[in-house]
């Protein structure tokens, strides 16, 4: 091994075991019994439509939920997953109003907007949560860092207490892998 190598593999080892201590002290903390009635509440939500929806790794993670919940027999509305219809209203208004230009033609009372952010602080994300409430729908959200104004707008939310990307988005796919695990057992 040339020289040099050795203290460079050493710090590298250390930054992925600071990354793998983080994560699961953020696991550790997960609010079980919110992620509970979250359950019940997609439970009692089954004939209605779920609509997913994130930015990034997010978006990422509520397409992986959109595919867990189809499984399970529900009804889901991934709204970023038209790029069509994302470019065209994008185009037409504004990125920041496209998920609530969607739900009011899509969504009415009693239909259910499921959000993943790391911020909580998105303008779409807001927009839309915003709309959802006016209309009537249950609001759930999967946050990170301290929730941002999503928080306040979520019907029941699961908050990973980070403000690392990374580490939020991990701790959001393992809630969606509990989500199914449970959800499929209906």
């Amino acid at each position: 091994m040339p020289q040099g190598c050795v203290p460079l593999l050493n710090i590298l080892v250390l930054i992925m075991l600071n990354y793998l201590n983080e994560l699961k002290s953020c696991l550790a903390k997960l609010d079980l019994n919110a992620i509970l009635q979250i359950i019940m509440s997609l439970k009692n939500a089954k004939r209605r439509i779920i609509f997913v929806l994130g930015n990034g790794g997010s978006q990422a993670n509520a397409s992986h939920l959109a595919l867990h919940l189809t499984q399970a027999g529900y009804r889901v509305k991934d709204i970023m997953a038209d790029l069509p219809l994302l470019t065209a209203l994008s185009n037409d208004f504004a990125y920041s109003e496209t998920p609530q230009r969607i739900l009011e033609k899509t969504a009415k009372a009693g239909d259910v907007l499921f959000v993943f952010s790391c911020s909580g602080k998105s303008p779409n994300i807001i927009n839309a949560l915003t709309l959802a409430r006016k209309l009537g729908m249950i609001t759930f959200g999967c946050l990170g860092t301290d929730g941002g104004r999503a928080k306040s707008l979520c019907s029941q939310y699961i908050l990973v207490p980070s403000s690392e990307y990374g580490i939020i988005e991990d701790a959001h796919s393992t809630v969606l892998h509990l989500f199914d695990r449970e959800l499929k057992r209906v």
